[in-house]
Protein backbone atom coordinates (compact mmCIF):
# COMPACT_ATOMS: atom_id res chain seq x y z
CA UNK A 1 0.00 0.00 0.00
CA UNK A 2 2.86 2.53 1.04
CA UNK A 3 4.90 1.30 -2.18
CA UNK A 4 1.40 2.35 -4.13
CA UNK A 5 0.96 5.97 -2.60
CA UNK A 6 5.06 6.39 -3.55
CA UNK A 7 3.93 5.65 -6.86
CA UNK A 8 1.20 8.06 -7.07
CA UNK A 9 3.33 10.40 -5.54
CA UNK A 10 5.99 9.97 -7.77
CA UNK A 11 4.34 10.10 -10.81
CA UNK A 12 0.74 12.05 -10.86
CA UNK A 13 0.88 14.42 -7.66
CA UNK A 14 4.66 15.82 -8.05
CA UNK A 15 4.93 16.38 -11.81
CA UNK A 16 1.20 18.85 -11.15
CA UNK A 17 2.76 20.37 -8.04
CA UNK A 18 6.32 20.92 -9.01
CA UNK A 19 5.52 21.26 -12.72
CA UNK A 20 8.15 18.94 -13.90
CA UNK A 21 6.11 17.89 -16.83
CA UNK A 22 4.55 14.45 -17.99
CA UNK A 23 6.38 11.42 -17.82
CA UNK A 24 5.98 7.97 -19.73
CA UNK A 25 3.32 6.49 -16.38
CA UNK A 26 1.27 9.85 -16.44
CA UNK A 27 1.41 10.05 -20.41
CA UNK A 28 -0.31 6.66 -20.56
CA UNK A 29 -2.83 7.17 -18.09
CA UNK A 30 -3.68 10.20 -18.52
CA UNK A 31 -4.73 9.63 -22.36
CA UNK A 32 -6.56 6.46 -21.55
CA UNK A 33 -8.51 8.67 -19.14
CA UNK A 34 -8.92 11.12 -22.16
CA UNK A 35 -10.26 8.58 -24.74
CA UNK A 36 -12.69 7.30 -22.08
CA UNK A 37 -13.89 10.67 -21.10
CA UNK A 38 -14.21 11.88 -24.67
CA UNK A 39 -16.29 8.45 -25.52
CA UNK A 40 -18.81 9.20 -22.21
CA UNK A 41 -19.13 12.79 -23.48
CA UNK A 42 -20.27 11.35 -26.80
CA UNK A 43 -22.82 8.93 -25.33
CA UNK A 44 -23.98 11.89 -22.90
CA UNK A 45 -24.22 14.34 -25.65
CA UNK A 46 -26.10 11.56 -27.56
CA UNK A 47 -28.52 11.21 -24.72
CA UNK A 48 -29.23 14.69 -24.22
CA UNK A 49 -29.94 15.32 -28.01
CA UNK A 50 -27.37 17.88 -28.97
CA UNK A 51 -26.87 19.16 -32.24
CA UNK A 52 -23.02 19.63 -32.88
CA UNK A 53 -23.25 22.41 -35.21
CA UNK A 54 -22.06 26.45 -35.76
CA UNK A 55 -23.75 27.56 -32.43
CA UNK A 56 -22.44 24.29 -29.87
CA UNK A 57 -18.55 25.51 -30.94
CA UNK A 58 -19.19 29.25 -30.24
CA UNK A 59 -20.95 28.40 -26.91
CA UNK A 60 -17.99 26.09 -25.81
CA UNK A 61 -15.32 28.58 -26.85
CA UNK A 62 -15.88 30.96 -23.38
CA UNK A 63 -15.47 27.65 -21.56
CA UNK A 64 -12.03 26.82 -23.43
CA UNK A 65 -11.07 30.40 -22.67
CA UNK A 66 -11.41 29.79 -18.65
CA UNK A 67 -9.69 26.70 -18.93
CA UNK A 68 -7.05 27.65 -20.70
CA UNK A 69 -6.81 31.29 -18.49
CA UNK A 70 -6.93 29.47 -15.86
CA UNK A 71 -3.99 27.29 -16.63
CA UNK A 72 -1.64 29.90 -17.88
CA UNK A 73 -2.21 31.50 -14.89
CA UNK A 74 -0.98 28.85 -12.83
CA UNK A 75 1.91 28.16 -15.41
CA UNK A 76 2.68 31.74 -14.52
CA UNK A 77 2.41 31.22 -10.55
CA UNK A 78 -0.17 34.05 -10.59
CA UNK A 79 -2.83 31.12 -9.15
CA UNK A 80 -1.75 28.79 -6.72
CA UNK A 81 -1.51 25.22 -8.08
CA UNK A 82 -4.46 22.79 -7.99
CA UNK A 83 -5.50 19.52 -9.14
CA UNK A 84 -8.63 21.28 -10.99
CA UNK A 85 -6.73 23.58 -12.20
CA UNK A 86 -4.04 21.58 -14.25
CA UNK A 87 -4.65 18.83 -16.42
CA UNK A 88 -6.00 16.70 -16.13
CA UNK A 89 -8.44 17.75 -13.53
CA UNK A 90 -9.11 21.00 -15.57
CA UNK A 91 -10.51 18.75 -17.79
CA UNK A 92 -13.31 17.49 -14.98
CA UNK A 93 -13.47 21.28 -13.74
CA UNK A 94 -14.64 22.66 -17.42
CA UNK A 95 -16.51 19.64 -18.49
CA UNK A 96 -18.68 19.83 -15.12
CA UNK A 97 -18.92 23.67 -15.53
CA UNK A 98 -20.59 23.45 -19.07
CA UNK A 99 -22.61 20.35 -18.19
CA UNK A 100 -24.30 22.02 -15.10
CA UNK A 101 -24.56 25.61 -17.19
CA UNK A 102 -26.33 23.74 -20.69
CA UNK A 103 -29.08 21.79 -17.95
CA UNK A 104 -29.40 25.02 -16.09
CA UNK A 105 -30.12 26.59 -19.40
CA UNK A 106 -32.90 24.42 -20.86
CA UNK A 107 -34.24 24.49 -17.65
CA UNK A 108 -34.56 28.13 -17.39
CA UNK A 109 -35.77 28.51 -21.45
CA UNK A 110 -38.24 25.44 -20.47
CA UNK A 111 -39.63 27.76 -17.86
CA UNK A 112 -40.58 30.34 -20.62
CA UNK A 113 -38.45 32.89 -18.25
CA UNK A 114 -37.39 34.77 -21.63
CA UNK A 115 -40.63 34.83 -23.42
CA UNK A 116 -42.20 36.27 -19.85
CA UNK A 117 -39.48 39.05 -20.06
CA UNK A 118 -39.56 39.65 -23.93
CA UNK A 119 -36.16 38.28 -24.60
CA UNK A 120 -35.91 36.15 -27.77
CA UNK A 121 -33.08 33.89 -26.59
CA UNK A 122 -32.08 30.32 -27.94
CA UNK A 123 -30.54 27.89 -25.84
CA UNK A 124 -26.95 28.21 -27.02
CA UNK A 125 -27.30 32.06 -26.80
CA UNK A 126 -27.67 31.55 -22.86
CA UNK A 127 -24.77 29.58 -22.58
CA UNK A 128 -22.62 31.56 -24.63
CA UNK A 129 -23.46 34.54 -22.47
CA UNK A 130 -22.93 32.16 -18.98
CA UNK A 131 -19.83 31.11 -20.41
CA UNK A 132 -18.67 34.32 -20.88
CA UNK A 133 -19.41 35.49 -17.61
CA UNK A 134 -17.36 32.45 -15.80
CA UNK A 135 -14.69 33.00 -18.18
CA UNK A 136 -14.51 36.77 -17.25
CA UNK A 137 -12.48 37.20 -14.63
CA UNK A 138 -9.47 34.26 -15.37
CA UNK A 139 -9.40 35.78 -18.87
CA UNK A 140 -8.91 39.52 -17.27
CA UNK A 141 -6.12 38.56 -14.44
CA UNK A 142 -4.37 37.40 -18.40
CA UNK A 143 -4.80 40.63 -19.52
CA UNK A 144 -3.81 43.06 -16.58
CA UNK A 145 -0.48 40.30 -15.95
CA UNK A 146 0.67 40.43 -19.68
CA UNK A 147 4.13 40.76 -19.29
CA UNK A 148 5.28 40.87 -22.70
CA UNK A 149 2.74 41.24 -26.24
CA UNK A 150 5.70 40.07 -29.46
CA UNK A 151 5.21 36.50 -28.52
CA UNK A 152 1.62 37.17 -29.60
CA UNK A 153 2.40 39.05 -33.06
CA UNK A 154 4.94 36.37 -33.52
CA UNK A 155 2.52 33.43 -32.95
CA UNK A 156 -0.16 34.77 -35.13
CA UNK A 157 1.94 36.07 -37.91
CA UNK A 158 2.62 31.61 -37.97
CA UNK A 159 -0.60 30.98 -37.31
CA UNK A 160 -2.45 33.00 -40.44
CA UNK A 161 0.40 32.05 -42.80
CA UNK A 162 0.06 28.32 -41.92
CA UNK A 163 -3.46 28.38 -41.96
CA UNK A 164 -3.96 30.60 -45.15
CA UNK A 165 -1.67 28.22 -47.06
CA UNK A 166 -3.39 24.62 -45.56
CA UNK A 167 -6.92 26.30 -46.67
CA UNK A 168 -5.57 26.98 -50.22
CA UNK A 169 -4.02 24.05 -50.47
CA UNK A 170 -6.92 21.67 -49.56
CA UNK A 171 -9.83 23.75 -52.04
CA UNK A 172 -7.24 22.88 -54.96
CA UNK A 173 -6.68 19.21 -53.85
CA UNK A 174 -8.60 16.78 -55.37
CA UNK A 175 -10.08 15.11 -51.82
CA UNK A 176 -13.53 16.27 -51.10
CA UNK A 177 -13.36 14.75 -47.88
CA UNK A 178 -11.11 17.24 -46.85
CA UNK A 179 -13.31 20.37 -47.96
CA UNK A 180 -15.37 21.17 -45.07
CA UNK A 181 -15.28 23.67 -42.58
CA UNK A 182 -14.77 21.27 -39.36
CA UNK A 183 -11.06 19.88 -40.94
CA UNK A 184 -10.25 23.40 -41.62
CA UNK A 185 -10.96 24.26 -38.06
CA UNK A 186 -8.60 21.23 -36.80
CA UNK A 187 -5.49 22.17 -38.75
CA UNK A 188 -6.25 25.23 -37.75
CA UNK A 189 -6.60 25.16 -34.13
CA UNK A 190 -3.50 23.01 -34.13
CA UNK A 191 -1.65 25.34 -36.44
CA UNK A 192 -1.93 27.78 -33.48
CA UNK A 193 -0.71 25.20 -30.79
CA UNK A 194 2.11 24.19 -33.12
CA UNK A 195 3.16 27.93 -33.62
CA UNK A 196 2.79 28.65 -30.06
CA UNK A 197 6.03 25.69 -29.47
CA UNK A 198 7.71 26.52 -31.94
CA UNK A 199 8.18 30.43 -30.38
CA UNK A 200 8.12 29.50 -27.09
CA UNK A 201 10.38 26.86 -27.12
CA UNK A 202 12.92 28.52 -29.81
CA UNK A 203 12.56 32.08 -28.93
CA UNK A 204 11.65 32.49 -25.50
CA UNK A 205 13.46 29.17 -23.79
CA UNK A 206 10.70 27.00 -23.00
CA UNK A 207 10.47 23.32 -22.42
CA UNK A 208 7.90 20.63 -24.29
CA UNK A 209 6.19 18.95 -21.42
CA UNK A 210 4.78 15.99 -23.72
CA UNK A 211 7.47 13.17 -23.56
CA UNK A 212 7.53 12.28 -27.23
CA UNK A 213 7.26 16.00 -28.36
CA UNK A 214 9.93 16.91 -26.73
CA UNK A 215 12.22 13.48 -27.68
CA UNK A 216 11.48 14.78 -31.52
CA UNK A 217 12.66 18.32 -30.81
CA UNK A 218 15.47 17.44 -28.80
CA UNK A 219 16.75 15.02 -31.86
CA UNK A 220 15.89 18.00 -34.37
CA UNK A 221 17.56 20.81 -32.47
CA UNK A 222 14.34 22.94 -33.00
CA UNK A 223 10.38 22.78 -32.25
CA UNK A 224 9.76 23.71 -36.56
CA UNK A 225 9.54 19.31 -36.08
CA UNK A 226 6.18 20.05 -34.72
CA UNK A 227 4.74 21.28 -37.61
CA UNK A 228 5.11 17.78 -40.20
CA UNK A 229 4.47 15.83 -36.98
CA UNK A 230 1.47 17.72 -36.91
CA UNK A 231 0.25 17.63 -40.06
CA UNK A 232 1.21 14.07 -40.54
CA UNK A 233 -1.13 13.19 -36.84
CA UNK A 234 -3.99 15.05 -37.97
CA UNK A 235 -4.33 13.55 -41.61
CA UNK A 236 -4.37 9.98 -39.90
CA UNK A 237 -6.18 10.86 -37.26
CA UNK A 238 -9.12 12.54 -40.02
CA UNK A 239 -8.78 9.45 -42.08
CA UNK A 240 -9.29 6.82 -39.10
CA UNK A 241 -12.89 9.03 -37.93
CA UNK A 242 -13.72 8.76 -41.41
CA UNK A 243 -13.40 5.28 -41.96
CA UNK A 244 -14.48 4.44 -38.81
CA UNK A 245 -17.30 7.10 -37.43
CA UNK A 246 -20.47 6.77 -39.34
CA UNK A 247 -21.31 10.22 -40.93
CA UNK A 248 -24.21 10.27 -39.73
CA UNK A 249 -23.54 9.35 -36.31
CA UNK A 250 -21.73 12.10 -34.75
CA UNK A 251 -19.12 12.40 -36.58
CA UNK A 252 -18.50 16.35 -35.84
CA UNK A 253 -18.33 15.50 -32.35
CA UNK A 254 -14.74 13.99 -32.71
CA UNK A 255 -13.85 16.55 -35.05
CA UNK A 256 -14.82 19.62 -32.57
CA UNK A 257 -12.74 16.91 -29.53
CA UNK A 258 -9.69 17.46 -32.30
CA UNK A 259 -10.15 21.13 -32.65
CA UNK A 260 -10.97 21.86 -28.66
CA UNK A 261 -7.70 19.68 -28.09
CA UNK A 262 -5.53 21.79 -30.32
CA UNK A 263 -7.20 25.33 -29.42
CA UNK A 264 -6.89 24.76 -25.37
CA UNK A 265 -3.01 23.82 -25.59
CA UNK A 266 -2.33 26.64 -28.49
CA UNK A 267 -3.94 29.34 -26.23
CA UNK A 268 -2.38 27.99 -23.30
CA UNK A 269 0.71 28.43 -24.51
CA UNK A 270 0.05 31.69 -25.93
CA UNK A 271 -1.09 33.17 -22.68
CA UNK A 272 1.71 32.01 -20.78
CA UNK A 273 4.26 32.85 -23.03
CA UNK A 274 3.50 36.48 -22.63
CA UNK A 275 2.90 36.22 -19.12
CA UNK A 276 6.01 34.83 -18.01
Amino acid sequence: MASLIQLIQQYFIDPIYQQTGYNTVNTLVYGLTLGFAIILLEKLIIRLKIEIDRAFLIGILPFIVFATSLRSLVDAHIFPTSFFFVTPGIFFTTSVLYICTFILGRWFLGRGFCRRRRFNLEHSDFVLAAGSMIAGYPLLTVIINIEKIRPLFEILSIFILLSAATIFLISLSKYSDLKNSWIYGIFTAHYLDASATFVGIDLYGFFEEHIFENYLIELAGTALVIFPLKITVLLLVIYIIQKVVDKDNNREFWYLAIIILGFAAGLRNTFTIMLV
